[in-house]
């Protein structure tokens, strides 16, 4: 049992993903690809208090989870 979370070691046990999504405030470019926004939260990880979750990125968050899981 791990004392923390370490997601390579669960995935690599029992396979599986890592993402995080809206922990960043960014914009498409002209390929499609999300750019940080110049002035907008930087990605922080989780437990820090400057961490920001957008309530909008659930659904597509939650979609690649519940595909690994079937």
């Amino acid at each position: 049992m791990l004392g923390y979370d370490d997601a390579s070691e669960l995935v690599n046990r029992f396979g599986g993903l890592c993402v995080m999504p809206g922990v960043r405030d960014a914009a498409p470019d002209a390929a499609g690809r999300p750019v940080p926004v110049e002035g907008g939260r930087g990605p922080v990880t989780h437990h820090n208090p400057r961490f920001h979750a957008d309530d909008d990125t659930l659904v597509r968050g939650v979609r690649p989870h519940a595909h690994v899981a079937r």
